[in-house]
């Protein structure tokens, strides 16, 4: 670019001009020479005299600005110039042009890295005066500026200094390996500087700044600088070196500056101080110190009583060795001072020194109106010249804060580890002493108080009658918040909250009326009793809030009562059964009660429980779980099976328990787990990881604290317990694992091993007692050993008990394992009937230990034709759950009680002895089962006459193995070739399979191939094969050979295309296709041709690949979901349908699957205005049990009948179990069109509904007389919705007046309305007469078995219980949660509520 004026250039009216971002600019003019190198702006011949700013920005070439003939009054009247990335640049103001810029006001220069000088005075007399009306002068990340006059005289600023500097670092001299800063004799301002005028000055990012100031530096240089600002200087040694030079100074913030010992220096520096005994601010009004870390004393002990009489505002933050904040000669003199917060300063042990006054009543800082304190870990008192025994606020004479509104005291003081008590703040528990007095204070925040008893001390009557918030959180010893006698001068508080404080019984102590309340938050209390305590004996305590007591709270708006009392007849069972299923045996008890003695104790934070397998270490944690449950220990609670986990599923679980997600998605294990253990010490959690945790090593590897270490000042309130069959893995401090206390299982007394064998309901007969007594004493005390054998000989004849005790006696010693279990089980599964069990039995421990899926093993079992003649899935799954009953019956499986609900059902676990064995028994099979986790050998193995009688193998691989070119294994039958290490790619030989001609099921789940291995078309009697996971599978044509194939799964692998060879596949019964999320094409007739196929689960990315066509008679189990991100659900008929238009997309064969699903769920469903019509056929939604409809804003009904059959069919929806309806935004009715038949909707238990805007009520009158079973109802942001139910004066005949109560909703549990501005009210009254407004529930109806009533922005609600509501409404209520105004005053709604409320009022608890 060029520009070519004349030669004689005149802009007379100009005023700004702004180059940016042009780094080609040759010349702005230059009529000679347009294209030489932009070095030079300014023309000698240009002329702007009216411009007033300049800015340039990114000129790359740029060098100097301004020609050296420049004419005097070319920019006489610039007053803004900033520059911007200009790195050869290298001069700012010339000599020649210094005094040319007489108007230049403000300068800002920053990025230009060759920039030698800001202002060169050079050649001119010194006393000039240059830039006369100087406001703003930053320079920011200059990389070296140099002296401004010349290299002789050491200072940055020599003459001159900008009132900005950020940044400014200077460069490396590597001859000398040593940095020349601009400050080269640590003065920032030489002694000649002169800025009369300036107001604010900033320094910011200075690091090698030693001094600011010359020391003889002129009286008058900056006489009017009103702000001062110094930030990251850590080099900086003192900031203010003569007093009189600042005279109207009014702010001052110093932040990071590590090196800085005093703010003002007379004298040579000593003792860390800040303000020198010279110093005087008469106009100062702020002072804020942060993130000094040599900082020790702010003031002068010698300072003028009037240096800062008009400072206002004192913050001081994160100075570790500040020793004193105000100390006593200073006391009489801050007269002004308004805002004072002192926080995370370690060393401070007194904020007031009031050592040394002999004043009998002492009157401080009298204007002071906000004091926060806040992690002062080592304060002793708050007031120096304190009683400490009586309390932090507790001088020795009368002191009196009289102007003082806010006062927050947060996290001070803390415990003295050598002595074991706190040698802080509330020695003797009492805050505020007797002789203190606070008559205007307004808010008082008292928080994580550790050693905190009672607030006010019993003699304090004068506390401020002006109180309005209390906020008192986190104060575990707290015993009393508000005693009987201050109660009556609390008459203008309007808010309390009280929370976390675990032994306070009363919120208020004693009798008194509070009438203006609005605000009362009560949470995480366990052990309240009573809101109001009047020592009346006869007041019941089940109830925290009593009618007689609620008239005190009459102008209550917010009442929130969460996690406080707990009932006082729940007796806590010790156990509840587990493997052993066994009662509380008393040689347990001691065990249990100390490790809940370890759980309470703060000093303790990893607990180990030790002993064999099958002494019931998993039983006694989960109920130490219970326990600390029930006691609410801890805010979470996790429980893990550690012995398979993997430390990235634990740190995943950990962080699934909070709902916490990392900063950065691709964090690794080990930078996920300093962020673990970062959140974990500030959480009271209780986290177990049982089963002998092998493969941890490094609790900390996880990020799960370990116990606490001397040398950590950090609080962990995390707690961890271990299980483990030996010490050496706990208490190892090699492994990192060390336990700071470990409890020893013990084996069962005698007579406690008899009652758990009896207990089985083994024996009975005093003919047995004897063997029985012999049977016990075999096996030792083990209560798995003692199950597993009763079990076994339950219903068994005198000739098998023998037997099973010969056996027993007997059994030789297995390496490595328990004999006494090992030979119970073993003799167990011996007699074992049924060989179907038996080989079930086998198969679960063949598989990965941990938890183990029914629908894997029903896989597995298909494939190996367990079921002989069975002909249909379903009576397959029937038989697989039989005999699954059977093991878990006797103790081979156990039920899982850490999944969710939904997934329970669907899992089991093997003991881990149990495995041990069972693994070991398959192993001696006459086909034996082997397990390998190491292939190394495998040829070698594959000769051996093992191989040859082998039937199942399992093959895991830790690292790359060389695998043979062929396995030679004639009668297997089973394998499974795993891969435990993602992230390596296992080559599989193309002939590897060739000698297994009987194989009937083949696992290679989780491998890395593309293509199978091309012998895997050699597998004709192969009957289940699993390519479940295989990240880098594309093409499986070859699978159409395997024409006897009945189960194929491709879970979560990368196919793009189903082959059409699958056609072939005409014996397949199972087909998962769930989390392909890459499929992309289904030919025509693969899917229609497959007629025996019953299970179908496949989600897809789009309507458009799921053939119109396709038909599905035989299906009877099927998840099939169209751009869901989860195909899963939680029963076997699922249709998950987003982006669906229903006229375009759908076929009559997925329409016949909408009349028979179990769980329908629509998102943005289009193509119509409806979602179902019934009577749609013959079977009419007859089985569906769930429904979800959202985002879908064409629909207008939900289930449109304008059919007239409707009539002539039974109940609709008969099994309809949850409705959730969210987001429609044009939704108008539920059911639309001929009344709904009688009894419809008889199973529903859940009801949602959501932001559906236009939706004015949710049924007909009619149609709630059949809502007999619902339990949960939640309908909120609904703006449109004026009643939930509406009544139909049409069938008013068919209700009777006279009659009892209407049984609406006899079930129902929980309640919530929220945010519902026109809702007037639920259920209008029956009579004729009765108007919509006239009460919000009907008196008849009644809620008996209501737990949970959330009432959040109702404003039309008038009232909720009417007057005539018979006795027993509502008498289950446990938790009330009342937010934003009634129509009706809330005492009047609570009052009433009140009356016919049975129990107590919000015995919160929430587990």
């Amino acid at each position: 670019m060029c520009y070519n004026f004349m030669k004689s250039v005149s802009f007379s009216k100009l005023e700004e001009l702004e180059l940016l971002h042009v780094p080609k600019l040759k010349d702005v003019w230059n009529p000679q020479h347009p294209f030489r190198s932009f070095s030079n702006l300014w023309n000698i011949k240009v002329s702007i005299p009216n411009l007033e700013q300049v800015t340039l920005e990114s000129l790359l070439t740029l060098k100097k600005i301004w020609h050296h003939n420049l004419s005097l009054d070319s920019f006489s009247n610039l007053r803004i110039l900033s520059v911007t990335y200009c790195p050869c640049l290298l001069n700012l103001i010339p000599p020649h042009s210094s005094f040319k810029f007489k108007n230049l006001k403000n300068i800002e220069v920053e990025n230009c890295e060759a920039l030698e000088y800001v202002f060169d005075p050079s050649g001119y007399n010194t006393n000039n005066e240059i830039l006369q009306n100087p406001d703003t002068l930053q320079l920011e990340n200059q990389a070296e500026p140099k002296n401004e006059q010349n290299e002789s005289i050491r200072g940055c600023l020599s003459p001159f200094m900008p009132v900005s500097t950020r940044d400014c670092r200077g460069k490396e001299d590597k001859d000398q390996t040593n940095v020349k800063t601009p400050i080269e004799g640590e003065v920032h301002f030489h002694k000649e500087v002169s800025f009369p005028n300036l107001e604010e000055l900033t320094l910011y990012g200075v690091p090698n700044l030693k001094k600011i100031w010359h020391d003889n530096l002129s009286l008058d240089s900056f006489s009017n600088l009103r702000i001062l600002r110094v930030e990251r200087c850590p080099c900086l040694l003192n900031l203010i070196s003569h007093h009189s030079i600042f005279k109207n100074l009014k702010k001052i913030k110093v932040y990071m500056c590590d090196a800085l010992e005093n703010l003002v220096v007379n004298t040579p520096i000593e003792d860390g101080v800040h303000f020198h005994e010279e110093v005087s601010f008469p106009t100062l009004e702020e002072v804020k110190l942060l993130f000094l870390s040599k900082l020790k004393k702010i003031w002068d002990h010698n300072l003028s009583p009037h240096s800062f009489s008009n400072l206002r505002i004192l913050k001081v933050g994160s100075c570790p060795c500040l020793l004193n904040v105000i100390p006593a000669h200073l006391m009489g003199s801050l007269n002004n001072l308004k805002e004072m917060i002192v926080m995370e300063c370690e060393a401070l042990e007194y904020v007031f020194d009031l050592q040394g006054y002999d004043d009998t009543n002492i009157e401080i800082l009298p204007k002071l109106e906000t004091l926060k304190l806040k992690k002062l870990l080592g304060l002793k008192s708050i007031v120096a010249n304190n009683d400490s025994t009586r309390g932090c606020f507790s001088p020795l004479m009368p002191l009196s804060f009289h102007n003082l509104k806010c006062l927050s005291i947060k996290n001070c003081g803390k415990e003295d580890k050598d002595q074991g008590n706190a040698d802080i703040l509330i020695q003797d528990g009492v805050f505020f002493g007797e002789k203190v007095s606070f008559p205007n204070l307004e808010k008082l925040n008292l928080s994580g108080l550790s050693m905190l008893k009672m607030i006010w001390h019993p003699q304090q009557y004068e506390f401020s009658h002006k109180l309005q918030i209390l906020r008192v959180c986190t104060c575990p010893r707290l015993v009393n918040l508000i005693p009987s006698h201050l109660l009556q001068r609390f008459q203008n508080l309007k808010e309390v909250v009280v929370r976390d404080c675990e032994v306070l019984n009363y919120v208020f102590d004693g009798e008194g009326i509070l009438p203006k309340i609005e605000i009362l938050k009560l949470e995480e209390l366990p052990n309240l009793r009573l809101i109001f305590n009047n020592g009346d004996k006869n007041d019941n305590m089940r109830y925290l809030l009593s009618l007689s007591k609620f008239k005190v709270l009459e102008h209550i708006k917010e009442l929130h009562i969460v996690n406080c009392g707990k009932s006082m007849d729940e007796e806590v069972p010790l156990f509840d059964g587990g493997v052993c299923n066994h009662e509380a045996f008393e040689s347990r008890a001691p065990i249990f009660d100390k490790i809940m003695d370890a759980l309470r104790d703060d000093n303790i934070n990893s607990i180990g429980v030790v002993g064999i397998g099958g002494m019931g270490k998993t039983t006694i944690i989960k109920q130490v779980a219970h326990q600390a449950k029930q006691e609410r220990l801890f805010t979470k609670q996790l429980y893990l099976d550690a012995s398979w986990i993997r430390h990235s599923d634990i740190q995943e679980e950990i962080a699934k328990m909070f709902d916490w997600e990392f900063e950065d998605w691709f964090m690794d294990e080990s930078e996920r787990a300093v962020e673990l253990k970062k959140r974990l010490k500030k959480k009271k959690t209780l986290i177990i990881l049982d089963e002998n945790c092998k493969e941890i090593h490094d609790l900390e590897e996880i990020g799960i604290p370990s116990c606490k270490d001397d040398d950590d000042d950090d609080v962990n309130e995390c707690k961890i317990v271990l299980t483990s069959r030996s010490y050496g893995g706990l208490l190892s401090k090699d492994m990192m694992m060390g336990a700071q206390t470990c409890f020893a299982m013990e084996t069962l007394s005698p007579d406690e091993a008899l009652t758990l064998f009896k207990k089985t309901g083994a024996g009975g007969a005093d003919s047995m007692e004897e063997n029985i007594t012999e049977l016990i004493k075999e096996c030792e005390g083990v209560p798995l050993a003692i199950v597993t054998i009763a079990n076994a000989l339950k219903d068994e004849t005198m000739d098998v008990w023998k037997n099973a005790l010969e056996h027993l006696k007997n059994c030789a010693a297995v390496d490595g394992k328990n004999k006494v279990v090992y030979s119970c089980v073993e003799w167990s599964y011996t007699h074992l009937k049924d060989d179907d069990v038996k080989s079930l039995l086998l198969l679960c421990g063949q598989l990965d230990y941990g938890d183990i899926s029914i629908d894997h093993l029903l896989q597995y079992a298909i494939g190996l034709d367990f079921f002989g003649t069975i002909d249909s899935l379903d009576q397959a799954r029937n038989r697989l759950l039989e005999l699954v009953e059977i093991l878990k019956a006797s103790s081979w499986l156990i039920e899982l009680d850490h999944r969710p609900d939904q997934d329970r059902h669907n899992f089991v676990r093997m003991h881990d002895v149990v495995y041990d064995v069972v693994k070991e028994i398959a192993s001696k099979d006459p086909r034996p089962f082997v397990f390998k986790v190491d292939v190394v050998g495998l040829e070698e193995w594959s000769k051996s006459d093992e191989s040859k009688r082998c039937a199942f193998l399992s093959l895991h691989c830790k690292v790359v193995p060389e695998l043979p070119q062929q396995l030679v294994c004639p009668e297997l039958q089973c394998f499974l070739l795993r891969n435990n290490n993602p992230s390596l790619n296992i080559p599989i030989p193309n002939t590897f399979f060739q000698g297994m001609k009987k194989l009937q099921v083949l696992d290679l789940s989780y491998m890395g191939f593309t293509t199978p291995p091309s012998s895997l078309d050699s597998l004709e009697n192969l009957r289940t094969l699993l390519l479940d996971r295989c990240h880098k599978l594309e093409d499986i044509a070859l699978i159409g050979k395997l024409t006897k194939l009945q189960v194929l799964s491709l879970v979560g692998s990368t196919i793009r295309k189903l082959p059409d060879e699958m056609e072939q596949l005409t014996n397949l019964r199972l087909l998962d296709l769930n989390d392909c999320e890459k499929l992309e094409v289904i030919p025509h007739n693969v899917l229609s041709i497959l007629s025996r196929l019953e299970c179908l689960r496949i989600r897809l990315s789009n309507a458009k690949l799921l053939p119109k066509d396709i038909q599905f008679e035989n299906l009877t189990r099927y998840a099939i979901s169209i751009d869901y991100r989860s195909g899963s659900g939680i029963t076997n008929r699922l249709l998950k349908l987003n982006k669906v238009n229903i006229r375009l997309h759908l076929g009559d064969g997925i329409h016949k699957l909408l009349e028979r699903s179990e769980e329908l769920e629509f998102k943005e469903l289009s193509g119509t205005n409806y979602v179902l019509q019934y009577p749609l056929g013959g079977e009419s939604f007859v089985k569906l049990k769930h429904l979800k409809v959202s985002e879908s804003p064409e629909i207008e009904y939900i289930i449109d009948s304008k059919d007239q059959r409707v009539l002539e069919h039974d109940a609709a929806f008969p099994l309809l179990e949850s409705l959730v309806l969210s987001r429609m935004e044009n939704l108008q009715e539920v059911w639309h069109g001929h009344p709904i038949p009688r009894g419809s909707f008889g199973n529903l238990k859940t009801l949602k509904v959501e932001y559906c805007r236009k939706l004015k009520y949710l049924f007909s009158f009619s149609t709630t007389r059949g809502l007999s079973q619902l339990e949960n109802m939640t309908i909120k942001n609904c703006n449109a919705m004026e009643q939930i139910i509406t009544y139909e004066r049409e069938l008013e005949d068919e209700y009777d007046e006279g009659g009892t109560n209407l049984e609406l909703f006899p079930n129902l549990q929980t309640l919530k309305l929220q945010y519902l501005p026109k809702l007037i009210n639920f259920i209008p009254g029956l009579e004729t007469n009765a108007r919509p407004e006239d009460s919000s529930f009907n008196h008849k109806v009644s809620f008996s078995k209501l737990e949970e009533l959330e009432l959040l922005y109702v404003p039309m609600l008038k009232d909720v219980w009417n007057p005539q509501r018979p006795f027993g409404s509502f008498s289950n209520v446990r938790i009330l949660k009342v937010v934003g105004g009634l129509k009706r005053t809330c005492y009047n709604f609570m009052k009433s509520f009140f009356r016919y409320l049975g129990f107590a009022l919000c015995l919160a608890y929430l587990g």
